[in-house]
């Protein structure tokens, strides 16, 4: 989850956030990883599929 997210979801200003987590971090009670890179997304094609699906719903 992205802090922003996180942010939203606990109605928290983000930056009381990003403190939070510098601190949940450094006591090694969270994970951060980077995101998916470019090999690991799936196509434009999958994505257009998907979203013509989900239109026809």
């Amino acid at each position: 989850m992205a802090v922003a997210e996180i942010a939203a979801e606990l109605n928290l200003p983000v930056s009381v956030v990003k403190v939070l987590c510098g601190d949940l971090l450094d006591a090694s009670l969270v994970l951060v990883q980077a995101p998916p890179g470019r090999d690991n997304q799936p196509s434009v094609e999958v994505i257009e599929r998907v979203i013509n699906a989900i239109r026809e719903l």
